[in-house]
């Protein structure tokens, strides 16, 4: 849990990486979407596909780029940890010991064995 919250980050959502900044923000989110009544499922829907959820099984260096070429993640990751990253898609990420890592995606998981090359090394782009 410490190790997600503390890994080097990019500018951006730094502050939403660790599962202990998740737990915190769920909660932030809960409060400001009984405001309206016909929208949030649209707004979840819109917001699934700007969120990356990873869940690192193994050590892995992993780094991601928004639409606007900022990096809004990156570091090397420790067993055990997870993250969740917010930008705007399309996302561009390079995931180390790609196996080793779980990825969800718009509330869908994303098959990171088969984009990984011989080296174990996932480089693509997800939302183009």
């Amino acid at each position: 849990m410490d190790i997600a919250g503390s890994a080097p980050r990019g500018d951006g959502v730094a502050d939403n990486n660790g599962i202990a900044n998740n737990a915190n923000n769920g909660g932030a989110a809960g409060e400001a979407e009984p405001e309206t009544t016909a929208e949030p499922a649209a707004e979840a829907t819109a917001a699934d596909r700007r969120v990356l959820e990873l869940t690192f099984n193994e050590q892995s260096w992993t780094e991601i780029f928004d639409a606007s070429n900022q990096r809004v993640f990156v570091g090397l990751q420790e067993p055990g940890t997870t993250a969740r990253v917010e930008g705007e898609p399309p996302f561009r990420l390079t995931v180390g010991n790609a196996t080793g890592v779980e990825l969800v995606w718009g509330g869908k998981p994303v098959d990171l064995q088969a984009r990984a090359g011989a080296n174990n090394v996932a480089r693509f782009t997800l939302g183009e």
